[in-house]
């Protein structure tokens, strides 16, 4: 039950993205700076290891999945920014990216399951990364103007959730190990592209800030084996 409510949390989250973004705005890219550094330290830290070991088990050709997120991620933000200001095709794009940020939250919501059935901490850690991700609306998707899509987008998280813990309740080692490598490869892209803007833009100072906050978090929860 403990995923489910995560779960709830982020879809919440993601259902008023907009409107808080809208609200914070003026301090919008001193979060995503600092979501940024929480994305790349959990990305580091428990990510990368955790995906290692997979790969040297099965194949080191599951490293391309890695690849794959990272390059999807950039021709799909690629083609929208090149294809978004003519008129004609806003509602295809609009169905698009809606699309792709379903499948990306509902495998987010199959780790929130996998991980929590490890620990309680070990869902959290992957959930709070999704969670920036969602409020700072980090990826380069429009919302759709129905709300019908707009509840079925912000459910998708729960919906991966549901998925693993009533469905799919033991995935394959290779499947596994694929979805990973995937989600790590478009955080890797999220982080580089959005949380480390070029030349002036940005908050370094908050990147730096996340970064020390969740590796401490994390070396916190390891090394002195607090049980949650």
């Amino acid at each position: 039950m403990i995923s489910i409510l995560l779960g709830i949390i982020i879809g919440i989250i993601h259902y008023y993205s907009k409107p808080f973004c809208n609200y914070c705005y003026n301090y919008r890219v001193y979060l995503i700076s600092f979501s940024g550094g929480v994305f790349l330290t959990y990305v580091i830290f428990k990510l990368l290891p955790l995906f290692s070991l997979g790969a040297v088990q099965i194949s080191l050709t599951l490293y391309l999945t890695i690849l794959f997120g990272f390059i999807f991620f950039y021709l799909v933000e690629k083609y929208i920014y090149q294809h978004h200001s003519r008129k004609r095709l806003v509602a295809e794009l609009e169905l698009e990216d809606s699309i792709i940020s379903f499948a990306y939250h509902f495998i987010g919501g199959m780790f929130i399951a996998t991980f929590t059935r490890i620990s309680l901490r070990e869902g959290i850690l992957f959930s709070i990364p999704l969670l920036f991700q969602t409020a700072v609306r980090t990826l380069p998707f429009d919302p759709t103007h129905s709300k019908t899509i707009q509840i079925i987008l912000s459910s998708s998280t729960l919906f991966g959730i549901l998925f693993i813990e009533y469905i799919y309740t033991s995935p394959s080692l290779l499947i596994y190990h694929t979805l990973l490598g995937f989600i790590i490869g478009s955080l890797l892209f999220v982080v580089t592209r959005h949380s480390l803007p070029f030349g002036k833009k940005g908050k370094p100072m908050f990147f730096t800030i996340g970064v020390i906050i969740y590796t401490l978090l994390i070396l916190l929860l390891t090394n002195f084996k607090v049980i949650i």
